[in-house]
Parts: structure tokens; C-alpha cells; sequence
């Protein structure tokens, strides 16, 4: 028998309707077993475990240190796989971290989460869990997230270390790089083999450690993006002054560089020179650049071919942990890089 630990953590999946608001239930838990079991049958044991019960916006590094510490002890149990649910609002956030902290998971680690409480018809949580449950059965070791987004037919897996964030419209989610490394079809797994994605030999290949703490994560971070008109000269550092700055350019790679308080190059230059670091992602590694974008990289530390979220978080490791942020950024530590992006 299949014998998976499933870490509940909160968020919407594991909310209920109180009327005016969500709010969260450690009773859910017991609901998603009980509902799993009656569509698909008992062929699985379930051993469970709830570190934290909260909404995923308003969980603090305790809780994410609470939270990595209960996946640590859980990788070498007896177990075929973890599912972890979690809130989709951060859910771009706490699943690449944790692809980032255990890259080398001996074992499938799937983050699920749901837009509606289970007991709404419209919630995607059940066929979320159920493609996490078949997809652990593909014994692939890693960090993925299973999510079905509203009008597919069925759950994409995406490989946790390029989820990107949910489309604040419709709720879906997407892998950067533009596809998603395969989905569940009728409880099996179809591997999308495109030449972005790694392959199951690849994901099969044991990862080194990463070392990283979740504890030291550096919040003394500011993150941008960028927009038509912003006047870059109305952030200025005094006595609070972050240790990086964190640009998100637009999709092509550029930001303005012309003008007055709308030049971010010169922003970006008295960053350097007031000691804070400046992060640009995404950029394309080895990509033609625009004119707009050719003096950028003198001035600030380019993320090549990763998501803006991977590169933040890559920033808060570094910093936290007193590691030089060009090397992290330029290592790979579980498939996040896309080259070249589409």
C-alpha cells in the first residue's frame, strides 16, 4: 500500500465559510482525507501532520522555519511521497524556497492548494490532492506543486522552482518558461519532453545539498517593478536603507533608462553607491538586448534565465546566510533556469 505524509499548513484549501469571511479549520484536514477516499478509494494510507494552521499572506518566517523543519524530518521516513497544502497567495513564494531547500529530496515533495474552500463545487482542491497522490506514484524526487487551473481538464505538474505567480484575474497558475513539465491524465502522469524541461532521468539523478537556512532569510529586501512613469528618484535611502533592491523588469528584459527621476540606471548606480545591492530579473542569459537595456548589467547583478521570484529568494538566502549573491544567482540548484526564455 502507498503510504504518503501529508503536512497540512492552512491557506484556502484548508478554509472553511464563516458567512462574512474564510477563515481557516484544522478539521479540513480530516474533510480532503475523507473526500479523497470516498471518489478514489482507500489503497493509500495517510499519515498527517499539521505544523501551522494560518492564511498563507500572513505566515512569518517562524513559520516557514516551523513548517521546513517538519518536511525535514518527514524526507527519510517510510513514506513514498509528501504533500504539502498551502495557501495560493504565496504559494509562488514558499514553493520555490522550498525547492530551493531541499533540492535534494530523496522523495516527491508536491505542494497543493485550492481558490475555494472544499465544500464550494467551484474548489479545484480535491483533483489538486488526487493528481498529487498519482503523481507521487511516478516516485520522480523533487519539489513540484499540482495545481488544475479553472477550464482545464486536469491538475499541470509544475516543477516548484518556476511556478509563477497566480494571474490575479482568473487564478491560474503557469511555469516560467511557458510549460509545465508534464500533467495528470485519468491518474497517469503524461511527461511533457520538451527541451526546456528536465527529463525523469535528469530529476532521477541525485542533487547536492544546498545549505540552506530558512532561518537566515534577509528581509531587509525592496522589491520594484517595473512600470511606465516611475519616478525611481522618490525611493531614497536615509536611515533605513535595504540590503538589495530587487527590479522586475518587463518581460523583454528592459526598464526605462531615459529621462530624469524615470531612468532606473540611475537608480540603480546610486543604489551601488549608498551600499545596497541591485537584482534584475528576468533577464535572458545570451539574448540579444535592447538599447534600452545595454548599460544595465554596469550597474546592477542580472538573474539570468530565472523567474523574478527565484531570484528574490535567491537574494534573501544569500544575504542571509553571507554568500556572495552573484554566485548563488548563477548556480542551479533544482531546474529553475530556463535557457533561452522563450
Amino acid at each position: 500500500m502507498r503510504k504518503i505524509c501529508v503536512i497540512f499548513t492552512g491557506g484556502t484549501i484548508g478554509s472553511v465559510n464563516r458567512g462574512a469571511f474564510l477563515g481557516t479549520d484544522a478539521a479540513t484536514s480530516g474533510r480532503l482525507l475523507n473526500l479523497y477516499q470516498t471518489k478514489y478509494g482507500t489503497d493509500t494510507a495517510f499519515d498527517v501532520c499539521q505544523p501551522l494552521n494560518v492564511l498563507s499572506e500572513n505566515m512569518q518566517k517562524a513559520d516557514l522555519v516551523a513548517f521546513a523543519d517538519c518536511v525535514r524530518e518527514r524526507l527519510h521516513g517510510d513514506y513514498d511521497g509528501i504533500i504539502v497544502t498551502h495557501g495560493t497567495d504565496t504559494l509562488s513564494f514558499t514553493a520555490p524556497l522550498f525547492s530551493l531547500l531541499f533540492c535534494d529530496a530523496p522523495l516527491p515533495v508536491v505542494f497543493v492548494s485550492a481558490l475555494f474552500p472544499l465544500e464550494d463545487a467551484r474548489s479545484n482542491g480535491l483533483d489538486n490532492f488526487a493528481a498529487a497522490v498519482g503523481f507521487i506514484g511516478e516516485k520522480l524526487p523533487g519539489v513540484y506543486v499540482a495545481f488544475r487551473n479553472a477550464g482545464d481538464p486536469c491538475a499541470k505538474i509544475h516543477l516548484a522552482s518556476r511556478l509563477n505567480d497566480c494571474a490575479p484575474a482568473s487564478g491560474d497558475f503557469s511555469s516560467f518558461g511557458g510549460t509545465a513539465l508534464g500533467e495528470m491524465t485519468n491518474g497517469t502522469f503524461r511527461f511533457f519532453p520538451l527541451a526546456s524541461n528536465p527529463s525523469p532521468a535528469d530529476l532521477h539523478r541525485p542533487r547536492p545539498a544546498s545549505g540552506f537556512d530558512p532561518a537566515r532569510l534577509c528581509t531587509d529586501i525592496l522589491t520594484l517593478k517595473a512600470h511606465s512613469l516611475t519616478d525611481y528618484s522618490l525611493f531614497r535611502f536615509a536611515e533605513n536603507a535595504p540590503r538589495a533592491v530587487v527590479l522586475e523588469l518587463y518581460h523583454s528584459g528592459t526598464v526605462c533608462t531615459a529621462g530624469k527621476g524615470e531612468n532606473a540606471a540611475a537608480f540603480l548606480r546610486y543604489c551601488r553607491e549608498k551600499g545596497v545591492q541591485p537584482v534584475l530579473a528576468p533577464v535572458a542569459g545570451g539574448g540579444n538586448l535592447y538599447e534600452s537595456a545595454m548599460t544595465l548589467s554596469d550597474v546592477a547583478i542580472l538573474a539570468e534565465d530565472q523567474s523574478f521570484n527565484m531570484a528574490r529568494i535567491k537574494t534573501m538566502l544569500a544575504l542571509g546566510m553571507g554568500l556572495s549573491v552573484d554566485a548563488v544567482l548563477e548556480k542551479t540548484f533544482f531546474f529553475e533556469k530556463v535557457s533561452p526564455l522563450s
